[in-house]
């Protein structure tokens, strides 16, 4: 009996991520350790927003899903982000690079026009989407802007 899939759902889009975008992108766990070099333009953040670290890595709730309490629905939703930096300060060229990412996520959801993708999370869920009021922050700093989108990815399961 599982009592919840929010585990298995951050592994599956953690391990999802990290083979999409191989060694072009880091893909973070959580929130990165304080003096982690940044060396790649492209970031993702699997249940974090450096713009909301006061975030829960994930909320949810469950309720029983038939009479008898022998199996429970659970929706929950994992908070994440994407970030494009760049050493220009053209901000278009930050956000098409940042909704890129956003969008080699999307993917990994739902696949489109062929590619491949898995709303279930390999399992771990009935059907999972991004959701949750998608934001797009921009900065401006002396190493070079950035554009960061914060989003959730929503899930439903059954547990049995």
């Amino acid at each position: 009996m599982s009592t919840s899939s929010i585990g298995a759902a951050v592994d599956y889009l953690l391990t999802a991520c990290t083979t999409a975008l191989g060694t072009t992108a880091h893909v973070f766990d959580g929130p990165p350790v304080g003096d982690t070099q940044l060396s790649l333009d492209d970031r993702i953040w699997i249940g974090f927003s450096p713009v909301s670290p006061d975030l829960p890595a994930a909320t949810g709730d469950q309720q029983f899903a038939a009479l008898g309490a022998r199996s429970r629905d659970e929706t929950f939703a994992v908070v994440c982000a994407v970030e494009h930096f760049g050493g220009t300060t053209a901000m278009r060229q930050l956000r098409d690079g940042a909704f890129a990412l956003l969008a080699t996520v999307e993917t990994l959801l739902r696949g489109t026009g062929g590619n491949p993708g898995d709303c279930t999370l390999g399992g771990a869920v009935l059907f999972a989407q991004l959701s949750g009021g998608i934001e797009v922050h921009q900065a401006q700093t002396p190493a070079g802007a950035s554009v960061l989108i914060q989003f959730h990815v929503q899930c439903r399961a059954r547990l049995t």
